[in-house]
């Protein structure tokens, strides 16, 4: 499944560019306070129509579907489009995948591991007395 960080403004000029098909045209940008919009309130579904090589590296222009209106973003660089499991299709959930217990053995120190029956043998418990 695709996802894109998506933060748009409108094109230079203000006015609203349609595509040929229909569709809004917006351009990708950076956040305005200089913070990255690369966060998860960014993160919406998306689908590559077209890539471009910059000097800047890769740029995507990508279709948008937010419910029932498509949007035509351009300048999407490529750190904002990441691939992600489809809910509960992660390999965690293959019905035959590799699982096994791991003990963690002795690697505690024998004064942590004692340390609860200490208390109770020497009844000096005033380190985990309860405020009043």
């Amino acid at each position: 499944m695709m996802k894109c960080f998506l933060m748009v403004k409108k094109p230079a000029g203000g006015e609203i560019e349609i595509d040929e098909e229909g569709r809004k045209i917006r351009i990708w940008s950076e956040s305005d306070s200089g913070k990255s919009n690369i966060v998860s309130n960014n993160l919406f579904d998306c689908e590559i129509l077209s890539h471009e090589d910059t000097p800047t590296g890769h740029s995507y222009n990508v279709l948008w579907s937010s419910g029932s209106k498509e949007t035509l973003v351009k300048g999407i660089p490529h750190k904002a489009i990441v691939f992600l499991d489809k809910p509960e299709e992660g390999d965690q959930h293959i019905w035959n995948s590799f699982r096994h217990y791991i003990s963690l053995g002795d690697i505690f120190p024998k004064k942590w591991r004692d340390l609860y029956r200490n208390i109770e043998e020497d009844g000096d418990d005033d380190d985990y007395e309860e405020e009043e």
